[in-house]
C-alpha cells in the first residue's frame, strides 16, 4: 500500500479536505457517526482516517471516556488529523497499515472505517485483520461507495475526463467503486469470520456546489492529480473544460444531486 500513501500525499491531503470532505463526505460521515454511537464502545479503531475531518465527526459523538485511535497509512493525511484531533482527550494517532495493523488481538471494541476499503490492495487480508483486532462480538463498521453509475456526478466526470487518457477512464475512478457488488462483500466478510452481517443502501444529497468548484475537487483533491501531472497536463485547463462540461449537464449549481453508499456492519462472533 506504499504507492497507495504516495498517491494521497503532497497538494492533495488539503485540498480532499477541502473539497472533497466538505462537499460529498460530510453527511455520510454523520450518518456513520450515528451508528458508531449505537454501539456504546469505548475503545474504538479508525483505519483509514484521512485528514480527520470524518474522525472528529464520529469523535464528537461519542461518550467521555471513549479512546479513540485514528489511524492512516498517509503520514501527510495523520498529520492533517492530529491538526484537527491532537488535543483532544482520549485520542490517538497512529500511522498503521490496515492489512497489518500493530496491535494486540481482541483489543477494540469497534473499527470503523469510511471510504478506505476500496483502496487496499488485499481486501481479504484488511478483514481479516479487522477482525483479529476486535474483542468478542466486537463490531466493524464501514462504508464504500456504490456502483459508479449509481454516483451519477462522478459518472460523467470521469466519462467525460476520458478525453485526457487517450479515451479510456482515468486509472483512479477504477478504486472509489470496486466493492459495489453485495455478494463479494458478503462473501469476504464471512470468510474473514464475521458475522451478523447487515449491508444497507445510503443515499446522501450533494451540497451546495458549483461544477467549478466539483471539477477542482475531482481533480486537486484525488491522485487524478497525479495521472493528469505524469501526462503533462495543465491541471487548470482540465478545470476550465471540465467545469464548462458538467454545467452542461447538470446546470450551474450541483446541490441536490444524490450520492450513494453502501454501509457495512457486523459482528465477531
Amino acid at each position: 500500500m506504499s504507492g497507495l500513501a504516495q498517491s494521497f500525499s503532497g497538494a492533495v491531503p488539503e485540498n480532499y479536505d477541502r473539497y472533497i470532505f466538505a462537499t460529498f463526505l460530510r453527511p455520510f460521515a454523520e450518518e456513520m457517526a450515528a451508528r458508531l454511537r449505537n454501539t456504546a464502545s469505548k475503545n474504538i479503531l479508525e483505519t483509514a482516517a484521512g485528514t480527520g475531518s470524518g474522525s472528529l465527526i464520529l469523535q464528537k459523538s461519542l461518550e467521555s471516556g471513549t479512546f479513540y485511535t485514528v489511524s492512516d497509512i498517509s503520514s501527510d493525511m495523520l498529520t492533517m488529523a492530529k491538526e484537527k484531533l491532537g488535543n483532544t482527550a482520549g485520542v490517538y494517532f497512529d500511522l498503521a497499515d490496515a492489512c497489518d495493523l500493530p496491535y494486540d488481538s481482541n483489543h477494540f471494541d469497534s473499527v470503523v472505517s469510511m471510504f478506505g476499503l476500496m483502496y487496499y490492495d488485499d481486501k481479504p487480508t484488511a478483514l481479516r485483520e479487522a477482525h483479529r483486532v476486535l474483542k468478542p462480538r466486537g463490531k466493524l463498521l464501514f462504508c464504500v461507495w456504490d456502483r459508479l453509475d449509481k454516483n451519477i456526478l462522478s459518472y460523467h466526470f470521469y466519462h467525460k475526463a476520458a478525453r485526457y487518457f487517450d479515451g479510456e477512464l482515468p486509472q483512479f475512478h477504477k478504486l472509489p467503486h470496486n466493492c459495489a457488488s453485495l455478494d463479494f462483500l458478503k462473501t469476504e466478510l464471512e470468510s474473514a469470520g464475521f458475522e451478523n452481517i447487515n449491508i444497507t443502501v445510503v443515499k446522501k444529497p450533494t451540497e451546495e456546489c458549483s461544477p467549478q468548484k466539483a471539477a477542482i475537487s475531482f481533480i486537486t483533491g484525488t491522485p487524478l492529480f497525479y495521472e493528469l501531472q505524469e501526462r503533462g497536463i495543465d491541471h487548470d485547463q482540465v478545470i476550465s473544460e471540465m467545469a464548462a462540461e458538467l454545467t452542461d449537464i447538470f446546470g450551474e449549481n450541483l446541490k441536490g444531486i444524490p450520492r450513494q453508499a453502501l454501509f457495512v456492519e457486523a459482528s465477531k462472533g
